[in-house]
């Protein structure tokens, strides 16, 4: 009778302890976000394409539409540019373009002609978010977290157009 009391106590503790122990890893997997890709396109700019499983990023810069030469007649160069971000460069872009698609930012004016234009869309394997502004004049000032994006997009990418003023 002893030993079934002593058993009964240490298979009540494995079982207690497991599933505690459980919970904890399984809470902190949900806490953690696992995203595969972040575009960023701005109006005139370029594409940033980042990719969260190794470390190339890469940038595309389309060539201006003109309206009034035909198609056919001009070819169009893409450049493409190699950018690295670092792993908390990554994922301070990430945690800025989540918060702008979940928290949208009404802007304070309208612009004519669809002046300014900022997309954004993260990639999580199984489903995708997204979010578009248009005709906002200037996308970096509309909140401080667009221009927290602006700024660290602008340390790595020097030289290139995106969107500002």
């Amino acid at each position: 009778m002893k030993y079934f009391f002593l058993l009964s106590f240490l298979w009540f503790l494995a079982t207690s302890t497991g599933c505690n122990s459980h919970e904890n890893k399984s809470s902190n997997d949900t806490t953690r976000i696992i995203w595969n890709r972040l575009i960023i396109r701005s109006e005139g700019g370029p594409t940033v394409d980042i990719n969260n499983d190794n470390d190339s990023s890469i940038v595309k810069i389309y060539p201006v539409f003109d309206f009034f030469s035909p198609a056919r007649k001009k070819t169009y160069k893409i450049k493409t540019l190699k950018v690295y971000f670092t792993t908390q460069e990554k994922d301070t872009l990430f945690h800025l373009a989540k918060d702008i698609i979940l928290n949208p930012v009404k802007p304070h004016s309208s612009c004519t002609e669809f002046i300014g234009h900022l997309e954004l869309f993260i990639d999580y394997g199984q489903f995708r978010q997204s979010s578009e502004y248009t005709s906002v004049c200037n996308w970096t000032s509309l909140s401080d977290k667009t221009m927290h994006l602006h700024r660290l997009l602008k340390k790595r990418i020097k030289g290139v157009y995106l969107g500002e003023d």
